[in-house]
């Protein structure tokens, strides 16, 4: 019986030993393959966005408008103030933007994937105004919303940037309003 608890023991020591080995010793590079060209083949280039007026899209209960507007200046996330980090101040940003049950995407509606809660970071421009989002986190309710997520993202960006306010006075520093990211919450709930 002893003889056997130590062959067991052995045994895993020299499994544990040989995994070890191999988590330390690096994979040898793999080749790549050969590409080669094909005369049929069409490359695609890359083509720079112009300043001239581009057309847009809103979509307003399932119809595509399109609306003619002139292309702002780039966004720029890099250099906005994060008041969240900023710990000499105590500034806290008031935001309204109202969700009703009919922004929720019709067929995930069908679907009943339930509650949906999408948290986004906000560029606020020194105006007030929304000048992008980036969503930072999709949560459902239902397991069945993820094949949705597209389509809720995409309507939580429309609706922060076509609905949501900020309310409370712009974002200072050194006295003078700033651009800046503030994180905000929204939920879309079943009808």
């Amino acid at each position: 019986m002893q003889w056997m608890v130590a062959g067991v023991v052995v045994q895993v020591v020299g499994l544990f030993l040989y995994q070890l080995a191999l988590w330390i010793i690096p994979e040898p590079e793999k080749e790549m393959a050969m590409f080669t060209a094909d005369p049929g083949m069409s490359f695609v280039e890359y083509q720079e966005p112009s300043q001239q007026d581009t057309a847009s899209a809103k979509d307003l209960s399932e119809e595509i408008v399109e609306t003619k507007k002139k292309q702002d200046e780039a966004i720029n996330w890099t250099n906005a103030a994060n008041p969240a980090t900023n710990f000499s101040s105590r500034y806290t940003a008031r935001i309204s933007v109202t969700v009703s049950p009919d922004d929720y995407p019709s067929s995930a509606a069908r679907a009943g994937v339930g509650t949906v809660t999408i948290r986004a970071a906000l560029l606020i421009l020194p105006s007030g105004r929304i000048g992008d989002v980036r969503i930072q986190n999709v949560r459902f309710s239902n397991p069945v919303g993820e094949d949705y997520r597209a389509e809720f993202i995409a309507r939580a960006r429309q609706i922060l940037l076509t609905r949501a306010r900020l309310v409370s006075p712009p974002y200072k520093e050194n006295g003078q309003p700033t651009k800046f990211i503030w994180t905000q919450t929204i939920t879309f709930t079943l009808p």
